[in-house]
């Protein structure tokens, strides 16, 4: 929810789809396919609304698990391509290329502690995204997480946001989640949520 240069409300509201096919290509190397899938939007400003549809871009990755001979300790690669292939106003217009790190610690067996760090480049730009999370398990079969996300881009001020959600194990091979956050970049009100189904093949 925002405000046009008049001072006249908008608010805008959008659906999509994301999807992500893991495989493992050999020990402790995994090949992402993702496609950011159907979309939907619309725009309500002063009682007209405005509805737009269309599919997001491809992704494309290879993440490499690091090992660190240590018990509590993990670490992983992730060099990733998204390619600009959805339709006008659901796309990212240009190919991002990136390359993340992440670490986390297990604190004990009901806390976690972690940092992702991931490096963007798009249309000779770079960006810099570093997310401090804490996971935590709830009880037998849920889970959670709270994180804080921070992205610097070239001639684009700091950006904030923050989320948390919880994962239900259905059994060894079903996850369910749920997660919501909010941008705390301007005045503007901006929420997101999210919810998610894994399978494990």
């Amino acid at each position: 929810e925002s405000k046009d240069e008049n001072g006249i409300k908008v608010r805008n509201t959008r659906l999509n789809a994301d999807m992500l096919l893991r495989t493992g290509l050999a020990k402790d190397l995994e090949l992402q396919l993702g496609w950011q899938g159907p979309s939907w939007s619309k725009t309500k400003t002063a009682g007209q609304s405005v509805e737009e549809d269309g599919l997001g871009d491809v992704s494309i990755g290879v993440k490499k698990a690091i090992d660190l001979d240590d018990d509590k300790l993990s670490m992983a690669l992730l060099a990733e391509a998204i390619i600009a292939t959805g339709n006008a106003g659901f796309s990212n217009e240009e190919d991002i290329y990136s390359l993340s790190s992440a670490v986390s610690y297990q604190y004990n067996e009901l806390v976690s502690t972690a940092i992702t760090m991931r490096y963007e480049w798009q249309d000779s730009h770079w960006a810099v995204v570093a997310v401090p999370s804490l996971g935590y398990q709830i009880k037998d079969r849920w889970s959670g997480y709270s994180e804080l996300v921070y992205r610097k881009a070239e001639g684009v001020n700091n950006e904030y946001a923050l989320g948390t959600g919880v994962m239900y194990a259905l059994n060894d091979r079903v996850q369910l989640d749920a997660s919501v956050g909010v941008d705390l970049n301007s005045i503007d009100r901006s929420y997101f949520s999210g919810l998610g189904l894994s399978v494990l093949f």
